[in-house]
């Protein structure tokens, strides 16, 4: 590079960074909170926690982080955290926090730090996330540098971000998504097979962080800007006006009711997209319009409308205002405003919060019928098929850690298989029955079961 691009590419970054206006995002923090409170209330998760880890006050247990001021991964989540709203009510004091604290937390810190976001692009049609074309990645780099989503340096080691990401389902499973379903997996088990109290506490709590994070994932399939791969006009150049107007009109507790029952589907990925259209990402794109995708960009085929006999109103479709049109000498201009905003939240804001219930349902499926007693625990399968994975029995044994009493290899259970039997040391107060692998259609999971001695 010479030094004459070196000053041409500076000078273009100076210039963005005086007329570059805070990032832009999707749903802001409040509407995931909102969201995956309401998503959480609806769903069974109340009842899991209390009948499956012996937490009598469910989503309100109260759960402390362990680790000390010390761990640096406790500092880091703390750290995430503590950059949200301190009056939202999900930033802990002291490292705790109710169940459901945490989980609404962890939605809402998703989208921290910004870039984070770049990941949460889905096109159902295409089957990718977010992809800029080559000729915008450089503009792009220069305007996330000049608005902190990245760093000037990162213009020309190409780190900043670039106008791509990965598909959010994908991301949901990367091994270097922090709070994904793999983060979610670990700690769950170790929330049944930690050796103290404290340790399961934390680890139980940062299984919410994860579970939040992912139910954000499939909220943000609920937006059209985000399956419809707009970021350039929609968040970029417009500064995301529907999601401006969501986090106004409802803030964290205005966001409506789910006005239905969780979605059900076998694998978190048909939460997104299905063969049958069924998937939110499916159906946002397929009905509602970004401000990039209008009628008139080629951008997608789908809704279709028509204007009316008017020189302007609204065309309709799945809402009323879906949006407006203005005839003009030079032809029809197409736009969305605040009646269309209001239309389009009415519609997707239950829908989000019934696909992340199922999100919440699907992570915490399954139970295990523990039976202790004779100096042993038989375990069966109850709720969900279970296909290959290992049964682990932890014991309770006086005022001492947990143990590991034993293990078994599962190759398939049904609805009351026996998965095994594990003797039991003498002494031993209350057991933990964990089962690490995948259900009956593949999907991976971890089950635990908590139970006393008799």
């Amino acid at each position: 590079m010479t030094r004459a691009m070196l000053a041409r590419i500076l000078v273009a970054a100076g210039a963005i960074a005086v007329v570059a206006s805070t990032p832009a995002h999707a749903y802001h923090a409040a509407t995931h909170a909102g969201l995956t409170e309401r998503a959480a209330l609806a769903s069974s998760l109340h009842k899991r926690l209390t009948e499956r880890f012996g937490r009598a006050l469910g989503l309100y247990e109260q759960l402390s982080l362990d680790g000390g001021d010390r761990d640096p991964a406790r500092r880091e989540l703390l750290r995430r955290v503590s950059q949200l709203d301190p009056e939202s009510g999900y930033v802990p004091e002291r490292g705790r926090m109710s169940a459901l604290g945490w989980l609404v937390a962890g939605a809402a810190a998703e989208g921290v730090p910004a870039d984070r976001v770049r990941n949460h692009f889905f096109d159902p049609t295409r089957g990718h996330g977010l992809d800029e074309s080559e000729g915008e990645a450089l503009r792009t780099r220069l305007r996330s540098a000049a608005t902190g989503v990245g760093s000037v340096r990162g213009i020309f080691t190409g780190s900043t971000f670039d106008g791509s990401g990965m598909a959010s389902p994908e991301w949901l499973r990367a091994a270097d998504n922090e709070w994904g379903l793999n983060r979610f997996l670990d700690e769950m088990e170790r929330a049944g097979a930690a050796a103290t109290a404290a340790e399961r506490d934390g680890a139980l709590a940062r299984a919410l962080v994860a579970a939040g994070a992912v139910a954000h994932l499939v909220e943000d399939a609920g937006d059209p800007t985000f399956v419809r791969d707009d970021y350039r006009v929609a968040l970029e150049t417009a500064g995301g006006p529907y999601e401006q107007y969501v986090a106004t009109r409802f803030g964290r507790l205005g966001v409506p009711d789910l006005d239905g029952t969780p979605v059900v589907k076998p694998r978190l990925g048909a939460l997104f997209h299905d063969s049958d259209g069924s998937g939110l990402a499916d159906r946002t794109q397929s009905r509602f319009f970004s401000p990039g995708t209008l009628p008139g960009s080629n951008r997608y085929t789908r809704p279709q409308t028509a204007p009316g006999a008017a020189v302007d109103g609204y065309g309709s479709g799945a809402v009323r205002h879906l949006v407006r049109y203005q005839k003009t000498e030079r032809g029809i201009v197409w736009g969305l405003d605040e009646r269309c905003f209001s239309d389009y939240a009415e519609a997707l804001l239950p829908e989000s919060a019934r696909y992340a219930a199922g999100a919440l349902e699907l992570l915490f499926r399954g139970k295990l019928e523990v039976v202790a007693e004779h100096g042993a625990a038989t375990v069966k399968a109850r709720d969900v098929g279970l296909g290959k994975g290992t049964l682990s029995v932890y014991a309770d044994v006086g005022e001492g850690p947990r143990r590991l009493a034993g293990t078994r290899a599962v190759t398939a259970a049904g609805e009351g298989d026996s998965l095994g039997e594990v003797a039991l040391p003498a002494g031993s107060k209350r057991v933990a029955a964990v089962f690490r692998g995948v259900d009956a259609v593949g999907e991976p999971l971890v089950v635990v079961q908590e139970q006393l001695v008799k």
